[in-house]
């Protein structure tokens, strides 16, 4: 299932969805990123940083 929702979503490498669930009439999709990933921003610099304070967030569409 989580092939499914990532070509659904476009999800692209280093992200990844970890789990799908469906409870309660609630569809919950965990995505996360590999781990030592270095992501750049684009609209700064060149330069690579490393995610060192992840925090799991919960969004809801209304």
């Amino acid at each position: 299932m989580q092939d499914l929702f990532t070509q659904a979503l476009g999800i692209n490498s280093p992200w990844f969805i970890k789990d799908v669930s469906f409870d309660n009439k609630q569809l919950n999709i965990h995505i996360d990123f590999k781990k030592g990933t270095k992501f750049t921003d684009s609209s700064a610099d060149t330069k690579a940083y490393t995610a060192y304070d992840t925090k799991a967030k919960t969004y809801r569409h209304l």
